[in-house]
């Protein structure tokens, strides 16, 4: 018996030190992986409030709003303002509850108010407002660029609420 169990012992360990995988071999290949990246923008803003508008005082009415851009790294563009909802003949209007109240106002991309936000790129918008935009470099970064109100001093307004909705254009 002891004979036996030692035979077995034997052959089982024979059969470890010699055994082969399970596997009858080996073969590999390869899987591409493969991602595009398209020129893509998305714009923004925050409110551009002028407040209290009082037409009997001496000085212009001025504000600072903001738009944001953020385009894929290597997409520069040319972010325009519309010239808004209450534009006539090329000039913007806020425009009260009542609609026959308005005011006119502008736009500027430098605090000195030399330089106007216009939608000039392409002409083929109607109505257009004379003026250019600001070039955004492309650098995958997001960027924040102030608008510059005035509303000139001593226009005729009536009491009422004025709102306008100036679009924003990026062309890339």
């Amino acid at each position: 018996m002891k004979n036996l169990r030692l035979s077995i012992l034997v052959v089982a360990a024979a059969a470890l030190v010699f055994s082969t995988s399970a596997f009858a071999g080996t073969t590999s290949g390869s899987l591409s992986v493969t991602a595009s990246v398209s020129a893509a923008c998305a714009v923004g803003a925050s409110a551009l409030n002028f407040g209290i508008y009082d037409p009997t005082t001496t000085a212009d009415t001025t504000a600072t709003g903001t738009v944001g851009i953020d385009c894929t790294g290597g997409t520069s563009a040319t972010v325009t303002l519309s010239c808004g909802a209450g534009c006539a003949d090329g000039a913007r209007y806020l425009t009260g509850v009542v609609p026959a109240n308005t005011i006119a106002y502008s736009l500027w991309q430098d605090s000195g108010h030399t330089t106007a936000w216009g939608d000039t790129v392409t002409q083929n918008s109607s109505p257009t407002i004379v003026g250019g935009g600001i070039t955004y470099p492309g650098t995958g970064l997001a960027a924040t660029i102030p608008v510059y109100g005035k509303i000139a001093h001593g226009l005729t307004a009536s009491v009422d609420s004025y709102t306008d909705t100036v679009v924003i254009t990026a062309y890339f």
